[in-house]
Parts: C-alpha cells; structure tokens; sequence
C-alpha cells in the first residue's frame, strides 16, 4: 500500500466524562525516490491524564514524579532501498515535557521484495497448518534462515533529560529511606559491581563513566553500535552463542553520557 499523505483530526479517549487519553492530529508523509522510499511521522499534542488513577501507591509516585499530565509528540523519519534491502530509522523519537526525549535509531540492510515475500510466505504456511506448535517451529526456522541475509550497519538510543531523572532518584531514595543524592552515590558504587559479573572491561569502564557522568549532572545518555564494517545478523547471532562478552566489540558498542 503506496501513498503521499495520511492524516488525522483530533482523537480522544473520553472515560467517564473526562479525557485521558488525547491526540491532536497524526500525520504520515511517504515520498519515492530513485529506487526506494523516504518516509516521516508525527504525533502531535499527545496527553494523557494520569491524575485519576486510583491505586494509592501509583498515585503517589505520579504526583512525586510531576506526571499528573503528560504532553508531548512523537516524530518519525527514514528510508528504504528497495534494492539493497537498506532500511534507516533515522529517528523514531517520544518528546515529553518536564519528562525527556528518548530517540531510537537504527540501520539494517538485506531487507529486499524478495525478503518480504519470503516472509509472507512463511507466515501464509504457517497460518495453513493446523498443528500449531508445528508450525510455531517451522516459523522459528524460517526466520532463521531469512535472517542469513540480513546485515547490521548501526543502531543507537539516546535519552535527553528534562528533569525527570532527579524527580526518579529523589522518589526512590525517599522510598528506600535516603535522600536522591545519597541514593546517586550508591548507584555509581553499584553499576561497577554489576557490569564486573558481564566480564565485559572495556565495556565496563565505558558505562561506569557515562553512568558516573550522567548522574553528577543529568543531560544526556547515549548507546550506540557502529561497527567499522557491517556486520552480518549470523555473525551475532554466533557471538551471542559462543562468545557473549565479543559482542560489544563485534558490533562496535559505545556508551557516552553528557555529549
């Protein structure tokens, strides 16, 4: 299904006479270029009314936390080579007030017409045969083996704060009993002792930093995977077999706090 534009007005969730749930208008904008696609999204005015929650404890972390309402948009913009099979999201991001921007994105190739129809196919058997634990086999194998011809160029997820990290710690330290800032230093004491038992050095060092970094003043948080090279989804899938603690490395694993 090719299009130019989707869109929509106003949508609301009305519960007993109040809106909870609410967006202002969606809108999706797919354009062709020379072999492929680029492609955006948005969700704008998006809110939810969080301040009739019932449940005392739920309650009382909302309000603590400041998420009485919440309001913010969620974006979307990539592409895809059809004839590569190179699809790119570069960025599917949730935008917040007073919460933070969360953005995911990521870069994979392989994914071809003729990858898709395999994929139909596969579920069309599947769907066909009426042993189903059968046919939830023959899927696994399935996706097994169209996996082969996949390939993974980069991914990322990065948080931007917008002061809900503080509000976090103050509430789970006054529920452990300790101020925010006293809970802060035991995680920066903590998040060493548990990277150590992954048996991942470089890796840990890099966390431990960022994590360190990130809490003395939150701003920003970042993991990203960039390989040098693209990395094929069996070589992974291998490393994630035989050796885990090859992975971070194996797919180029960042972790960066504040940048």
């Amino acid at each position: 299904l090719l299009y130019e534009t989707v869109s929509t007005g106003p949508i609301a969730l009305n519960v007993k006479g109040k809106d909870v749930f609410a967006i202002e208008g969606i809108e999706s904008n797919l354009e062709r270029q020379d072999g492929g696609f680029t492609y955006d999204a948005n969700v704008a005015g998006l809110r939810a009314d969080l301040s009739q929650v019932e449940d005392a404890s739920a309650k009382d972390a909302i309000e603590k936390l400041g998420l009485a309402t919440i309001d913010g948009t969620v974006t979307m913009t990539g592409s895809w080579e059809v004839d590569s099979g190179k699809i790119a999201v570069d960025e599917y991001a949730f935008d917040f007030k007073n919460i933070g921007r969360l953005n995911i994105a990521v870069d994979f190739s392989g994914y071809t017409l003729a990858f898709v129809k395999s994929l139909q196919e596969a579920v069309k058997t599947a769907e066909a045969n009426p042993n189903k634990e059968e046919a939830n086999q023959a899927v696994g194998l399935a996706m097994l083996g169209l996996m082969q011809q996949l390939t993974f160029n980069s991914a990322s997820i990065r948080f931007d704060d917008a002061s809900i990290t503080k509000k976090a710690l103050d509430y789970a330290g006054a529920q452990q009993g300790v101020t925010g800032d006293q809970l802060t230093q035991s995680l920066k004491g903590l998040v060493p002792i548990m990277m150590a038992q992954l048996n991942l050095p470089e890796l840990q060092n890099q966390v431990s930093a960022a994590v360190n970094t990130y809490l003395d003043g939150p701003k920003n948080l970042t993991v990203s995977a960039a390989p040098e090279k693209p990395v094929p989804f069996p070589m992974i899938i291998g490393a994630a077999m035989g050796a885990p603690n090859t992975i971070p490395s194996v797919l180029g694993v960042k972790v960066t706090a504040n940048d």
